[in-house]
């Protein structure tokens, strides 16, 4: 007999290069479950490093990890998945994404995120 499985991948899709220190960015992400069979259980847990912040974080929050849940994909079936991240300090901001099934680590993916102080504005002269 032939064994249905599961499998599902991670992939990173969008991904700023650098960011405004204060501005909200978008990171996005895609499961697929290239397998033969459903895949039960399934979720993404991103580790935030101090200096990234999300809308479920507080800046006193010693654990650092967003979750999303993505609870079932059918053979073949993918989704997007979009985090929403403001950098709050300037400098490389690593964080670790791991795509779970059932509580077991299938995919682990790391990303940077440059983040940079907003130039200043210089002021116009005005010569009237």
């Amino acid at each position: 007999p032939i064994v249905e499985l599961p499998e599902v991948r991670l992939t990173l899709e969008k991904l700023p290069s650098t960011v405004i220190v204060g501005k909200w960015v978008d990171v996005r992400f895609r499961v697929k479950n290239v397998g033969t069979a459903p895949a039960e259980g399934v979720s993404l847990r991103i580790d935030l490093p101090h200096g990234l912040d999300h809308r479920t974080l507080e800046a006193s929050d010693t654990n650092r990890l967003v979750e999303s849940n993505v609870a079932q994909l059918q053979v073949n079936e993918s989704r997007s998945m979009t985090l929403s991240v403001r950098a709050t300090s300037s400098g490389r901001l690593l964080s670790i994404a791991q795509l779970m099934l059932q509580d077991k680590e299938l995919d682990l993916r790391d990303f940077e995120i440059v983040a940079e102080e907003a130039p200043p504005i210089m002021p116009v002269p005005d010569f009237n």
